[in-house]
């Protein structure tokens, strides 16, 4: 129990409550409900009470995860028919660390949205639509026009708060997984993804978190699981959950200012394959994606078998090199450390021990 950790080495340094607690900018009964096990602390105040006490920043951050962590990657649940793939212990370890991560970075980031007042919510009747509307929502929220999202990564950690973290998973069927800790959120997702199943998985994960995840609770996604196409015979989270990234992606306005109102005016096999291929190029998405968008937007032919056949058809994927650009080493904690010591928030010493973590 972390209490009992900062009460035993609390009593070994010959400090009383009432001292540590001013030192470290807490309140008295704050400290002694937290050693008792009666209430949590934020990431933050377990770093300034490392600190005080002479010990890393971090010190008590990792046994805090061990607890709050892994029974959220302990319980995730993978939305698949047959043979569900599995965590390994690696995998299980890495993750832990990164939402030791999140968890640092929610007390730093200075998100545009915050996502607390969303909570898990079902599907309703029409999860397809579901999504649409929820995507628009946030767009909308976040002040997006219909211009594309160039860097998906970007806009999750510095507008929404949430850490993205690339994983080679031991199962090479896992694409992604969304981790809510008790305050940081994490998307981890496969390193051996293309740019465009990269950032329908990253918006697919938004999804989960904004709908599915209740603190302490994770999410992923395996390879049969499509997160390009469509299928009424999938869970109804993951139809909301494919209908929200490329609404996300693909805004209905942008698809109106590519090819006007929608009359079924791609009717045919070619006319569709074509315009699937345009929308994705322009708005950084699978071809059979925006074709199956192209669809419930109802630009195409109004029988679903048509489009069935005519996704055989899309061919290779856009190359899409000016979306998701490499920042390097950098990611949203390391940014949000370099802006804390930028404006005296934290010093040197606690930027370069954040850094390590």
């Amino acid at each position: 129990m972390i209490g009992q950790a900062v009460h035993r080495v609390r009593r070994e340094l010959g400090l009383s409550a009432a001292t540590l607690a001013q030192q470290a900018d807490l309140a008295e009964a704050e400290l002694t409900d937290f050693e008792a096990g009666n209430r949590s602390l934020t990431a933050s105040a377990l770093m300034r009470l490392a600190r005080t006490m002479g010990l890393p920043p971090t010190s008590f951050l990792t046994d805090a995860n061990a607890k709050t962590v892994r029974p959220a990657l302990d319980r995730a649940k993978f939305f698949h028919a047959t043979d569900a793939p599995m965590l390994s212990e690696a995998d299980a370890v890495a993750l832990a660390r990164e939402v030791t991560r999140a968890q640092v970075y929610a007390e730093l980031a200075k998100p545009s949205v915050r996502l607390d007042d969303y909570e898990p919510t079902k599907p309703g009747g029409k999860p397809w639509r579901n999504g649409y509307d929820l995507a628009a929502s946030i767009r909308a929220k976040l002040g997006l026009a219909a211009a594309p999202i160039v860097s998906m990564q970007r806009l999750l950690e510095d507008d929404l708060g949430i850490l993205v973290a690339k994983h080679a998973f031991a199962d090479s069927r896992l694409r992604a997984a969304a981790v809510r800790g008790p305050k940081g959120r994490l998307i981890a997702v496969s390193k051996r993804l293309s740019t465009a199943l990269l950032r329908v998985s990253l918006a697919h994960e938004l999804c989960h978190h904004l709908c599915d995840l209740r603190a302490n609770e994770s999410l992923g996604e395996a390879d049969d699981v499509s997160l390009e196409g469509y299928s009424n015979a999938e869970p109804d989270v993951e139809r909301r959950a494919k209908a929200f990234a490329v609404m996300f992606l693909a805004p209905s306005n942008l698809v109106r200012e590519m090819f006007g109102l929608p009359t079924h005016q791609f009717s045919t096999s070619p006319k569709a394959v074509d315009a699937a291929r345009k929308l994705a190029a322009h708005a950084g998405i699978g071809s059979t994606a925006a074709l199956w968008h192209l669809f419930h937007l109802t630009y195409l032919s109004d029988q679903e078998a048509d489009v069935q056949v005519w996704q055989r058809h899309v061919g290779n994927e856009p190359g899409l090199a000016e979306f998701e650009p490499s920042f390097g080493d950098q990611d949203g904690l390391l940014r949000a450390i370099d802006n804390a010591l930028a404006s005296d928030e934290i010093d040197l010493d606690q930027a370069e021990r954040l850094r390590r973590l």
